[in-house]
């Protein structure tokens, strides 16, 4: 036999027979989404402790960054200097020329890889910020699945089971309240 969910509805406070392969079912329901929220949880807390470890590298490089920008526009502005000094040079004295010209293009050089090296670091914090805001994202989402779960408990532990309708008003709930929910 199985339970009649209409009758317990109607009469919650009724009696019905239901044979014990039922309630085992219903049991290994019951225990399949306490594991599953345990493993959500485990989950929530790997993702919660990466985040934090890409948060602080972040801020790491973003300071080594910052510190490579003010270094790089020192040496930029060594350079122009340089090349100022070398151009009144030139001027003075003729047979330096050569010389002073493989100078210039060598530090012209440094410059471009030095500008390219700041070119890829900011791709790299730019890639570093979209992947905080996709793990952002995907521990949200965790989370809302997580209260979703817990208030089907609620309610499981309350009265023995969900019906259809209450799913769907907890369902609706939710996405007011964290946007939609993907199931």
């Amino acid at each position: 036999m199985r339970i009649d969910w209409t009758k317990a509805e109607e009469k919650p406070n009724g009696k019905q027979k239901v044979k014990g392969h039922v309630l085992l079912a219903l049991r290994s329901k019951i225990n399949d989404l306490e594991r599953e929220l345990a493993q959500k949880n485990n989950v929530m807390t790997t993702m919660k402790a990466n985040f934090a470890k890409i948060e602080e590298d972040l801020i790491n490089k973003m300071e080594k960054l910052s510190s490579s920008e003010s270094e790089l526009k020192i040496k930029l502005a060594k350079a122009n200097s340089t090349l100022l000094q070398i151009e009144e040079i030139h001027k003075v004295d003729v047979k330096k020329k050569e010389e002073f010209e493989k100078t210039i293009l060598h530090r012209n050089k440094v410059i471009e890889s030095l500008e390219d090296d700041f070119e890829k670091r900011i791709t790299e914090i730019e890639d570093l910020k979209k992947e905080i805001k996709d793990l952002k994202d995907e521990l949200e989402k965790t989370q809302i699945y997580s209260k979703l779960i817990k208030k089907m408990r609620d309610i499981m532990l309350q009265k023995g089971f969900i019906s259809d309708k209450e799913f769907y008003q907890l369902l609706h709930s939710m996405e007011k309240k964290y946007a939609s929910i993907d199931l």
